[in-house]
């Protein structure tokens, strides 16, 4: 649309006599463009190779590279496609500039914007509203959970788009000529900034913050706006306070108070886009003359040092500068530095200082400053608002010509000049990006990883994965994927295919724990099993959140205790946590080397001790032993609550006319101490209901729901504890009225409303069991369901026709039937 709106305008200026209005200013968007169509281009073998050396032998070894003509991209499909978005930029930047200094229609692009903000709060409101989780019913939101859901996928870019729209609301208000009017730009700036708020982004409270410092500041030589009266100081900074409590007053009705706990329980120093910032600079040491717009996804991974511990991967280094210094190299960036020099003169010399101006000017900084820790410039939704407040800022400042008749200009005079060099550099810019487009997309159109999707057979995913390595040849994925059906074995009897597809994958991802994981498989299967538990190793120290997935594969394998150990790597905490995970599965007493092992590492004393006790007891051990183990356990912790259940569970299994009446004591004075702990909630509750100890029933059901409300937690486990002890009382009513409470509070756990049905049918409340059932078959339709339904309905009509079925399924009458 802006494209074709750029070329009508265009067209129509040409017939009217008129050209396009631009000046130098527009050389600052279309330096991305020309920067991006260059690194597009195909250079000749040796000056490729001499710019880019360390670049031209990771074509080499990457399989799809060429040793001909090459661009300086690393990634050429995806750097086309910012090519596309470069475009988009500057032809907005010169239509929103056009319309601004025609003095015709230049608030048409800044009401659009501060409109689609509000639009943009009432958007993520309404999903929240509605209970609707995804975005439009087709997105899931971002990483992090904000109040707001959507309408960007990544809350940080709503953030930033709505940050915009605030001082673009506030530059509308204060070319308002009315008092309506501009309270309700006022009030609309409100609404976009206490929604930024709401993402619970915490770079939106730093842009707002840098924002309102221009408004601040800028006061201080502005000069009287042309279309509004100036408020007096006074009241100037009244409304400013009076706009800061109203953005208070919504944020917090909103809910936006969540955003300081982030604050606390996420130190800056902390954040992970610090140490990739410091990690991506290998990237720029290695390749100093740029890698390519949007090409960090597949080469950050072959230089990446740091260990994240969660399976990401960095698209961008969520840093524009440093972005722009990473893809364009040091005199691609250089370059960009100059052209952002132009519209800061253009605007010391030609501002106007009015409030309008003002107001532009700290959206564009607010957005210039999130833009240091986020990429939302990369996005169009980000960007085009943007180009169209910039080009707006700079338009109404364009030098107007003092002559009437365009027929009587010069032939030449200095504007017409800086419009030819201008449009002269971006018909130079569309030539250069043309050929690239001929020489890359040819090949690099396709969506390789939906191909790989809809393929079964190895022949033809071996096609689409050779095709894909051809346009991606520094991307890990393709080797990755390819060795799953290369064969382990040559035919040939040369090295294995599968081996050789790991090797590249580990080349261009040396910390990738998938790549590992691969690695680690392949090489159990062929009997190196040391070899396989250090590759295990690794991908568990660089993916700890796959430890435990690790260990169930690998005792799947039949790896033995001690072997689960090496996936420790030498960490006495997660020998433990091997310890553990043997416990729970058949024959704990394997356990024995592992607890071993953690003591001799120096695990804790105290967590040795009570696993040997919950190893005794799990393998019923002599009594002695385990009472020893529980003794050294008590030595070192008596207020523990684990040493606690372990000496309940001890009692129990000593047996005893009171050994139930000991261990629930036990229980409740480790209770007395610690009422919150839910472990030991749960084992009174057991207890109560193990040993029919109905006496302490009431008391152990209204401790365990206490208890999950301290902790924050629904009461649903403790309401169905209760039904369950209800029931055994024949206390039916109650138990229902249990069940309620928990459908009530989990109305889509189609077990829950199972589990409903099934007590309320034996309890013969059929009505109560129909309505259970019905709502099992909306939420998980099953046949045992259907068949409960159609029970159900015959035995409310056998009621209705005064008749029931014994226990055989005979028809006989009610006993409290009439006669006939």
């Amino acid at each position: 649309m802006v494209m074709a709106s750029t070329v009508v305008l265009a067209v129509a200026g040409s017939r009217s006599g008129r050209r396009i209005k631009i000046s130098a200013v527009a050389l600052f968007p279309a330096v991305f463009v020309v920067l991006t169509a260059l690194q597009l281009l195909p250079l000749p073998p040796g000056l490729g190779d001499r710019l880019d050396p360390r670049g031209a032998a990771l074509l080499a070894q990457g399989g799809g590279g060429t040793a001909g003509w090459r661009p300086l991209t690393l990634d050429s499909p995806a750097t086309v496609q910012v090519l596309a978005r470069s475009v988009a930029a500057f032809l907005t930047f010169v239509l929103a500039y056009h319309w601004a200094a025609k003095r015709t229609g230049r608030s048409l692009f800044l009401r659009a914007v501060a409109i689609t903000g509000v639009a943009a709060v009432v958007i993520g409101l309404g999903h929240r509203i509605l209970a609707i989780t995804t975005i439009y019913g087709l997105f899931t939101n971002g990483r992090h959970a904000a109040l707001l859901t959507g309408p960007f996928v990544n809350a940080n870019h709503t953030a930033e788009f709505l940050e915009l729209a605030t001082f673009t609301a506030i530059a509308c208000a204060r070319q308002s000529a009315t008092t309506i009017t501009r309270a309700s730009w006022f009030g609309a700036a409100a609404i976009s900034a206490a929604g930024a708020l709401a993402t619970l982004s915490r770079s939106s409270v730093f842009a707002l913050g840098i924002g309102v410092a221009v408004l601040i500041l800028g006061r201080t030589v502005e000069r009287v706006p042309e279309l509004s009266t100036p408020l007096p100081p006074r009241r100037g900074w009244l409304a400013v306070v009076v706009g800061l409590i109203a953005v208070g007053v919504i944020a917090v009705s909103i809910g936006a108070g969540q955003l300081l706990d982030r604050f606390r329980a996420n130190a800056v120093g902390s954040d992970m886009r610090l140490g990739v910032w410091r990690d991506s600079l290998t990237v720029l040491r290695a390749h100093p003359f740029g890698i390519g717009r949007q090409a960090f996804d597949v080469v950050y991974p072959i230089y990446r040092t740091m260990e994240i511990g969660r399976p990401v991967r960095f698209s961008f280094v969520e840093n524009e500068p440093l972005q722009m210094l990473i893809d364009f190299g040091y005199w691609g960036f250089a370059l960009v530095v100059c052209a952002a020099v132009l519209p800061l003169r253009h605007l010391a010399k030609h501002g106007r200082r009015d409030g309008l101006e003002l107001g532009l000017l700290a959206g564009v900084t607010a957005i210039a400053a999130h833009s240091v820790t986020d990429f939302g410039l990369e996005t169009l939704g980000v960007l085009l608002p943007f180009m169209a407040v910039l080009g707006t800022l700079l338009g109404r400042n364009h030098p107007v010509s003092p002559l009437p008749d365009l027929a009587t200009l010069p032939e030449s005079t200095d504007h017409q000049r800086t419009t030819r060099v201008v449009l002269a550099g971006l018909g130079g810019a569309v030539i250069v990006g043309c050929l690239s487009l001929w020489a890359t997309v040819r090949s690099s159109g396709r969506d390789f990883d939906a191909e790989l999707k809809g393929v079964v057979g190895a022949h033809d995913r071996r096609e689409v994965i050779w095709a894909a390595r051809q346009a991606h040849p520094l991307d890990y994925y393709y080797p990755l994927v390819l060795s799953t059906v290369e064969p382990l074995v040559s035919p040939n009897g040369g090295p294995s295919p599968r081996l050789r597809a790991l090797n590249q994958a580990l080349r261009l991802c040396a910390n990738c724990p998938e790549v590992h994981l691969q690695v680690a498989r392949t090489m159990w299967r062929l009997g190196r099993r040391p070899q396989a538990l250090s590759e295990w190793a690794t991908a568990t120290r660089n993916q700890p959140a796959i430890f435990r997935q690790s260990l169930d594969e690998l005792t799947r394998l039949g790896a033995q205790p001690l072997e689960l150990t090496r996936l420790a790597d030498d960490n006495p905490q997660r020998i433990l946590e091997v310890a553990q995970f043997i416990l729970v599965r058949p024959h704990p007493e394997r356990a024995a080397p592992v607890i071993d092992s953690a003591s001799a590492m120096g695990a804790p004393k105290l967590e040795v001790a009570l696993l040997r006790a919950r190893m005794d007891l799990s393998t019923n051990a002599d009594a002695e032993l385990t009472g020893k183990a529980l003794a050294d356990a008590r030595s070192l912790a008596p207020d523990d609550s684990r040493v606690a259940l372990l000496d309940a569970e001890y009692m129990v299994r000593q047996g005893g006319k009171d050994a139930a009446s000991v261990a629930l004591a036990t229980v409740e004075r480790a209770l007395d101490r610690k009422p919150s702990d839910l472990d030991l909630q749960r084992k009174r509750i057991e207890l109560v209901s193990r040993f029919e100890r109905w006496t302490a029933a009431e008391r152990a059901i209204l401790g365990y729901k206490q208890a999950l409300q301290e902790v924050g937690r629904s009461t649903v486990e403790a309401n169905l504890a209760a039904a369950g002890i209800y029931v055994a009382l024949g206390r039916v009513r109650d138990a229902m009225a249990e069940f309620r409470i928990a459908t009530m509070a989990s109305p889509d756990d189609a077990g829950l409303w199972r589990q409903f049905a099934s007590t309320a049918e034996a309890a013969r409340y059929f009505t109560v069991a129909r309505d259970a059932y019905a709502e099992v078959m909306r939420l998980a339709p099953d046949k045992q369901a259907s068949e409960a339904l159609r029970r159900m309905d015959d035995e409310q009509a056998a009621a209705r026709l005064g008749i029931r079925r014994d226990t055989a399924g005979h028809i006989v009458p009610r006993a409290d039937a009439p006669g006939p």
